[in-house]
């Protein structure tokens, strides 16, 4: 009876504890996919969704715990590692994710937001251009790459110089602008994104060995407190 009260416990705490995960990685990808401003990164939106999923099995796992339900614990043993398996792949993707990758996907991001999305990230980031920001700003209408102008942001105006990004004179003396260009800053936001929510994936992700481990265990026990013939076979 002991065995079993301290299997049930262990894996009904480990279901709530799946529950926590799943808030932490649904926070924690979102965050990441969003917080680059240019461009969602959809091997992360994967991390989500596996938390959601991880999420809906928690509660599945309570209620079958609970239960001692044979059918529910056989079905959640198989759903769990199937997840194991989809967000270790999922995490190992994102920790895989080059430098050479995320300025691919950064450049598409760029080239399809228009001057007014453009506009945002170089004021969010501090940054003008993409890239290139030495040139006077070109719309989007006849530069895909080109971007809004930097006159305004705070990189041109705490140290104003005549430069040709801060100035949109062609006729500047500085051909040096003052602002980094956007891809120095975007490419850390998704580096630090793409790795925290590889690493947190991966990291649980171990932990629902435990899970299907404990829940096996417990299927395969009889319950003390009905009698032998009305256990499932």
């Amino acid at each position: 009876m002991g065995s079993f009260r301290c299997t049930r416990s262990s894996l009904a705490v480990l279901n709530i504890f799946y529950i926590i995960i799943a808030f932490i990685l649904i926070s924690v990808a979102t965050y990441g996919r969003f917080s680059n401003k240019i461009t969602n990164i959809a091997i992360i939106g994967g991390i989500v969704a596996c938390g959601v999923f991880l999420l809906f099995l928690a509660i599945v796992g309570l209620f079958g715990t609970y239960k001692h339900h044979q059918i529910i614990l056989f079905f959640y043993m198989i759903i769990l590692f199937t997840l194991f398996v989809v967000q270790f792949s999922i995490a190992s993707a994102c920790l895989g994710f080059g430098m050479y990758r995320q300025q691919n996907l950064a450049t598409r991001g760029w080239l399809l937001a228009n001057d007014n999305v453009k506009a945002n990230v170089q004021k969010y980031f501090d940054c003008c251009g993409f890239i290139n920001n030495s040139n006077i700003f070109e719309p989007s209408a006849t530069n895909p790459l080109g971007h809004p102008t930097c006159s305004k942001l705070h990189c041109c105006t705490k140290n104003p110089i005549d430069s040709l990004c801060c100035t949109d004179d062609p006729k500047a003396t500085v051909d040096k602008c003052p602002c980094n260009a956007c891809w120095n800053k975007l490419h850390t936001k998704i580096d630090s994104a793409l790795k925290a929510s590889g690493g947190i994936g991966m990291f649980f992700s171990f932990t629902e060995l435990i899970g299907i481990y404990l829940s096996m265990k417990f299927r395969n026990m009889k319950d003390p407190y009905v009698e032998f013939n009305a256990f499932p076979q």
